[in-house]
C-alpha cells in the first residue's frame, strides 16, 4: 500500500510510509560553547562542561581569598588582644604608664637589660650598619647611640628571643598589674607585622640550604 507523505522540504512523493521525527528546535552553537533549547517559546541556556570547570576554578579562588582575608583578620585580632593583655587594657591617656616615669613599669630598658643578662644585647654583629653613622641632635653618632636605630635593633633582638621574653616572670607579673609601657610594646606588635613576611622568606631560604639552626631561630621569633 502506498501513501503520500509530506517531507520536510514540502514536496509530495510516493514512497512507503516512514516515521518522520519532528524537530524539537535544538541548535548547538559551537562558536559560543552554548546549547540553546527552545521549549514553549522560551530559551534555556546550558553551559558546556569546560565552562563549568572554569566556574569551579573561580569559586576556588574566591574561597581561598576569603579564607586568607579571614586569617589575616584573626591575626590582627590576636595581636590586639595580646597588646591589650600586656598593657593592662589601658585605654585612656591618664591610665598610660611610662617606663622611667612610673615605678615598676617595664619597657625598652627592661628588654635591653633582660637580653643583656642572657648575652643577647648589645648585638654581637651589626652587619652592614655597624660602620654607619646617623644624625642625632645635630651630631653624627653610631647605630646604638641613635635612638631610632637602637629602638629598631632592640625590637629585632626582642623578636629573635620572643619566647624567652614573653614567658619571663617579671613581664608576666607586670602585665597582670598593668605595669607595661604601651609606647614600646605597641610598637613591637606593629614591628612584628611588618617583619613577618621577611621572616617567612628567610625561613624558606634556611630550609632550602638546610640551615636548621637558623630555621629554629626564625620559628622561635614568629611564635
Amino acid at each position: 500500500m502506498m501513501i503520500q507523505t509530506q517531507t520536510t522540504t514540502g514536496r509530495l512523493c510516493g514512497c512507503p510510509a516512514r516515521a518522520v521525527t519532528p524537530s524539537v528546535g535544538r541548535r548547538d552553537d559551537e562558536e559560543f560553547g552554548l546549547s540553546r533549547i527552545v521549549v514553549g517559546g522560551s530559551k534555556r541556556m546550558h553551559k558546556q562542561p569546560h565552562e563549568l570547570d572554569d566556574d569551579d576554578d573561580l569559586d576556588d579562588e574566591a574561597k581561598a581569598a576569603a579564607e586568607k582575608a579571614k586569617a589575616e583578620e584573626e591575626e590582627r585580632k590576636r595581636d590586639a588582644a595580646q597588646l591589650a593583655a600586656a598593657t593592662g587594657k589601658a585605654a585612656s591617656a591618664e591610665n598610660v604608664k611610662l617606663e622611667g616615669v612610673d615605678d615598676g613599669v617595664l619597657g625598652q630598658a627592661w628588654v635591653e637589660k633582660t637580653l643583656g643578662d642572657k648575652g643577647k644585647w648589645p648585638p654581637m654583629d651589626l652587619g652592614a650598619i655597624g660602620d654607619m653613622t646617623f644624625e642625632e641632635d645635630g651630631k653624627q653618632v653610631g647605630p646604638l647611640e641613635c635612638k631610632a636605630v637602637r629602638r629598631n635593633l632592640c625590637m629585632t633582638m626582642g623578636r629573635l628571643n620572643a619566647q624567652m621574653l614573653n614567658s619571663h616572670p617579671e613581664l608576666v607579673n607586670a602585665g597582670q598589674k598593668g605595669l607595661i609601657d604601651p609606647t614600646y610594646f605597641k610598637a613591637t606588635m606593629e614591628f612584628r607585622q611588618r617583619t613577618g613576611l621577611l621572616l617567612e622568606a628567610a625561613l624558606r631560604v634556611s630550609m632550602s640550604v638546610r640551615s636548621y639552626r637558623l630555621a629554629r631561630t626564625i620559628v622561635e621569633a614568629v611564635s
